[in-house]
């Protein structure tokens, strides 16, 4: 009778367990900082639309994706950068700023949640080429670079915890 009755109560502890979501599932958690969920899988392909202009004032597109060698020749002349640079694409800087989203995932967690500092800026390199640069010393192109730089500020009203002011292929 007491096997009976183990054998019983075992299976409807089960059945219970089942039925509630508890077992047979992986439970996806996130971090949690502040009010905030923050998590690189809620980074959307649109990330960089999202962050370009008013409100959030990224300039990644605007500046720095598509431009010909006459556009960061042209840039040189004008603002005062020793270099200028352009992803090749959208997509390739899509992919490059999720890259580098994701390698510094754990930097970015501990900046939001125990640095005062209002930016941080990520050097990221990257397993397949991003873009090229202009060297305003010499004006000499410098193609198929890896490495990238973005600079991410606070902002909470989003729902990431930060916004994207820049990113940028880089030759150092």
């Amino acid at each position: 009778m007491k096997r009976i009755s183990s054998l019983f109560f075992s299976s409807l502890l089960v059945l219970m367990l089942i039925l509630s979501g508890c077992a047979g599932k992986e439970q996806k958690t996130e971090k949690q900082t502040g009010n905030q969920a923050t998590s690189v899988e809620k980074i959307s392909d649109n990330i960089l639309d999202e962050m370009e202009g008013p409100p959030k004032n990224g300039h990644t597109i605007e500046r720095h994706v598509g431009k010909s060698e006459e556009d960061l020749k042209n840039r040189l002349k004008t603002d005062k950068v020793s270099a200028a640079s352009t992803y090749y694409d959208k997509e390739t800087a899509t992919k490059a700023v999720k890259d580098s989203l994701k390698q510094h995932d754990k930097e970015i967690q501990d900046w939001l949640k125990n640095s005062k500092e209002a930016r941080l800026v990520l050097n990221t390199t990257h397993s397949f080429p991003v873009g090229k640069t202009v060297i305003k010393k010499n004006m000499s192109v410098k193609d198929k670079l890896v490495k990238t730089v973005t600079v991410l500020a606070r902002d909470k009203s989003g729902e990431l915890g930060f916004k994207i002011i820049t990113s940028y292929p880089s030759d150092k």
